[in-house]
């Protein structure tokens, strides 16, 4: 249970006055979602609950309320928040009285609630607690006003068909009521949900930014089903009506690094040396020598020549190909060549 309290201010000279007798007790209970259709329904995380022990107090934070996010204007409450169940607790709720219910030493008290979330607004509450002790009969039903949507974000690779292994920011701009945007924003690896929220009444159209901070190594462009199939994207930029509990994004993109795959092989001898470059797009990378090297494989009694080219750190970068991958030509021994995708996660040849 989250307890982050803000006891109720009383001033010295009223908590030992003759007139009065003081007292203390606390409340609790349980904030839902009245349009659940569960039983019992979903209880409502994240909750902002006041206790005011003064109803003039109360109504008039409720009154100086305008919209946005809630912060009473007075110190009169006590404050605590629901936790991912629904459930709260508000401890030490003082009061004073001239008459006690049940004598000098124990009273009952009206008690004012406020609560607020940003998708269900600010409603007013009342609950009567004890003295000396705990009373949790809250049972507090709040309707939406506004709606949240879940965006299901796909960072795909048009070359591989499958989410990149690459860290972009995604920005999800969404219109208000007050004219403005709420930017919801998060760093995402091949796939993350992005949860957005909006008036109740609406179904705006968020817009989607998604790209890589620092130097673009992957980035957006268009998909297949477009007539700039495959190109980078100036702006990558995409929009999505909101509607429903979630939505599916997919966003498209591709490397502007096209690496040299690793290469690895067989020769008929051990100890053969093996020259390597990559050719692309007419340039051409020195990727060295390599010596084969008996291995035995299984249980040892057959032996291979085999060799290895780590090509990692090696690439051109291209910001122009309009295609979802490319061709690299690979030279071994300055002569016998091989094509392979720029996809490809490693080549194997036998010389």
């Amino acid at each position: 249970m989250k307890k982050s309290l803000v006891l109720l201010m009383i001033a010295v000279s009223l908590l030992f006055t003759s007139c009065y007798s003081v007292f203390s007790g606390g409340t609790g209970g349980r904030v839902v979602d009245a349009e659940s259709t569960t039983s019992p329904k979903k209880g409502i995380a994240d909750v902002d609950v006041y206790a005011y022990s003064d109803e003039e107090t109360r109504n008039k934070d409720f009154s100086n309320w305008s919209g946005g996010r809630f912060s009473p204007s007075s110190t009169g409450y006590v404050k605590t928040v629901s936790d991912n169940d629904g459930s709260f607790t508000l401890n030490k709720i003082y009061w004073k009285n001239k008459k006690p219910a049940f004598g000098k030493d124990a009273d009952s008290s009206r008690i004012f609630l406020l609560f607020y979330h940003e998708n269900y607004g600010l409603v007013k509450g009342d609950t009567v607690i004890v003295s000396d002790s705990l009373t949790t009969n809250i049972y507090q039903e709040l309707t939406a006003v506004r709606k949240s949507t879940d965006l299901h974000i796909r960072l795909i690779d048009v070359g591989t068909g499958r989410e990149t292994s690459n860290s972009l920011t995604v920005k999800v701009s969404v219109p208000q009521e007050n004219g403005h945007d709420k930017i919801f924003e998060q760093t995402v690896t091949g796939n993350g949900i992005i949860s957005v929220n909006y008036p109740r009444n609406s179904n705006p159209t968020a817009k989607i930014t998604y790209e890589m901070s620092g130097e673009k190594t992957w980035k957006a462009c268009f998909n297949n089903d477009s007539t700039e199939k495959y190109k980078f994207k100036d702006d990558s930029s995409m929009n999505v009506i909101l509607s429903g509990s979630s939505i599916t994004v997919e966003c498209y993109g591709k490397p502007t690094r096209i690496y040299v795959p690793d290469v690895s092989g067989t020769t008929t001898s051990p100890g053969t040396k093996v020259t390597l470059s990559a050719k692309y797009n007419e340039e051409s990378i020195d990727c060295k020598e390599a010596f084969s090297s008996p291995q035995s494989i299984g249980s040892g009694s057959t032996t291979i020549n085999s060799f290895r080219f780590n090509n990692q750190g090696r690439y051109w970068t291209d910001l122009t190909y309009e295609t979802a991958d490319v061709d690299i030509t690979i030279v071994f021994n300055q002569s016998n060549t091989l094509t392979v995708k720029n996809t490809s996660e490693e080549v194997s040849v036998n010389l």
